[in-house]
């Protein structure tokens, strides 16, 4: 049993945390108490922590996607799991999605699109199914500046690592 020096209770061991420093092997706050305090530090310096963040993820781009990518590796299946779990459990949300960027593709199709035309962009689905690769919006359907239209000219075949890097910029 330890007392803690902040809210004065006594509390179990397992209730602080272990430090090698101190004399007794244990911090003289308990956790809760801790916790409160990191809370309360953390808003007091938000913005300074935040640029802290930025500037250390600018640095180390490199060194965290490898860490992403391995732990990716290394947790493949879990992770699958999860996102097959949550996409039962959302559906919703994913048909949603889908809906907008179908209504946005319909109004990105303009009426002067001829015939011949749309046979083209279905032929280059087909090209892109065949090839195992992606049709791309050079500019997005739905860009935060600017809406491309759903148009041959505006398509590209593009590899599927690249077409998902790309995310929806122009």
């Amino acid at each position: 049993m330890r007392t803690c020096n902040k809210c004065d209770e006594t509390k179990p061991l397992t209730s602080f945390r272990k430090d090698k420093r101190i004399k007794s092997g244990y911090n003289c706050k308990c956790k809760a108490c801790f916790k409160i305090d990191e809370a309360a530090y953390y808003q007091a310096n938000r913005a300074e922590k935040i640029a802290k963040r930025a500037i250390y993820r600018e640095n180390n781009l490199d060194k965290i996607s490898e860490a992403g990518s391995k732990y990716y590796i290394a947790n493949k299946v879990k992770i699958r799991e999860y996102q097959s779990e949550y996409g039962r459990e959302n559906r919703h949300i994913f048909n949603a999605k889908g809906m907008k960027r179908y209504a946005a593709k319909l109004n990105a199709s303009p009426s002067w699109v001829t015939k011949e035309e749309h046979e083209a962009i279905k032929e280059l689905y087909k090209e892109a199914q065949e090839k195992g690769m992606h049709v791309d919006h050079i500019v997005p359907l739905q860009g935060k500046n600017v809406c491309g239209l759903h148009v041959l000219a505006n398509l590209q075949l593009l590899s599927p690592t690249d077409n998902l890097s790309k995310s929806n910029k122009f």
